[in-house]
């Protein structure tokens, strides 16, 4: 072992430091592995230094120390000595030292950041504090105040109004403001014809951990997966969309809960039937909200107890700045598509939506233009509360994609 290790240092040479500082998640993946994106991305990152005939017999050793300091951290093993064997003349492992072990945190970390909970006494920059313990009818006077913020935004274009009085930001980022084109994100077309083939994906990164105030443990149907379950068929039956509903639980690794690689693990998954349904044009990341446990929101739709719904964004910016290694080529898209959801809310049910919530990662956003991730009910809220919030989510949905 000591001296395969020692040959590392022979056959790379002049490697770039990348561990934290790689410029972006595209390119060389794994499609067998949790962390494939991250980890593949980050050791083998395309490097001229590296890109020689003689690191070929190298790869055995690679595989070998990748193997040693990584398996302790099952998946990350499999996915090393399976990049190792794919790419042998692509390798760039940071700084080969006995900081190895080290930087097997930072990469562990990193897989992990993104599974942190959105939380009620996160520190609000803008918005209204996320403190809604007292609910808001659907009277007259909120639907008149929605449409006074709406008219202005649509009159002033002005950043920072849009920004105080649509969002949350969480205390992990920190906001540009050239993000915000308010123009361009009211005036961006999400409209798609309908097609005879999937065009909306459904899928819960947290699906097994994610259940509602008296639902039955372990069952699927009676957590955020049967609300799924229930949207696809709205958005099917009422609505004429072709829907792909993917119920794995990406949280249930090893037959246990684990939120804490549960984006790494869904994404190869997700990339997979992207690549195997390109008439897919909408991604949703259906959760639950967690919150305190006085916290219930509900509001009135037709009559009925309704769980309130919150769409989320990640900026792939932490307090100082962008966070590189979480590169989002969509992010504008996504930024446009969540607040044109946002209005059309405001505008149908007026008290159904929260401000949007901006976090400091990426959650999977990056994989297409519609991507949303979006928060029905909380834990707080009853099953039935939840699955009311299906039929008025759908009708904003639609309404968004067809343009009316």
């Amino acid at each position: 072992m000591v001296r395969n290790i020692g040959r590392i240092f022979k056959y790379i040479t002049g490697v770039l430091a990348v561990l934290v500082m790689s410029a972006a998640f595209s390119g060389y993946s794994v499609n067998n592995g949790y962390v494939s994106d991250i980890v593949c991305n980050t050791f083998f990152t395309d490097n001229p230094a590296a890109d020689s005939s003689r690191h070929k017999e190298g790869a055995g050793a690679i595989k070998e120390m990748c193997t040693y300091f990584y398996n302790k951290f099952s998946p990350y093993a499999q996915v090393l000595e399976n990049a190792a064997d794919k790419y042998p003349q692509r390798v760039s492992v940071g700084e080969i030292s006995t900081k190895i072990g080290e930087d097997n945190y930072i990469l562990k970390r990193n897989a992990e950041s993104e599974n942190e909970k959105v939380k009620g006494d996160v520190s609000v920059v803008f918005g209204d504090g996320y403190d809604e313990s007292v609910p808001v009818s659907n009277d007259e006077t909120v639907k008149n105040e929605n449409m006074s913020l709406i008219n202005k935004l649509r009159q002033t274009m002005d950043t920072d109004f849009l920004i105080k009085n649509f969002y949350i930001v969480d205390s992990t980022t920190s906001v540009k403001r050239s993000y915000f084109k308010v123009k361009r994100m009211l005036n961006a077309d999400f409209t798609m014809p309908k097609e005879d083939a999937p065009q909306i994906l459904i899928y819960h990164t947290h699906g097994a951990s994610e259940s509602f105030e008296g639902s039955k443990e372990g069952v699927s149907e009676e957590g955020i997966i049967g609300v799924g379950d229930y949207l696809a068929e709205v958005l099917t039956d009422t609505y004429g969309y072709k829907v792909y509903h993917d119920r794995t639980p990406y949280d249930m690794i090893d037959g246990k809960i684990d939120r804490s690689l549960a984006y790494a693990k869904a994404l190869p998954c997700i990339s997979k039937i992207l690549a195997d349904n390109p008439s897919i044009k909408v991604i949703i990341d259906l959760h639950r909200d967690g919150v305190g446990k006085a916290a219930k929101k509900v509001t009135d739709i037709n009559g009925k107890s309704t769980a309130k719904v919150m769409f989320f964004n990640g900026l792939s910016r932490s307090k100082t700045g962008a966070r590189q290694y979480l590169r989002n080529d969509n992010l504008a898209d996504n930024l446009a598509f969540s607040l044109q959801l946002k209005i059309k809310s405001m505008e149908l049910y007026p008290d159904f939506a929260k401000p949007v919530y901006l976090k400091g990662y990426r959650y999977n956003l990056h994989l297409l233009p519609r991507s949303l991730l979006i928060e029905l009910g909380d834990q707080n809220n009853t099953l039935e509360e939840a699955k009311n919030a299906v039929p008025p989510l759908a009708d904003v949905l639609d309404a968004v994609l067809a343009g009316r």
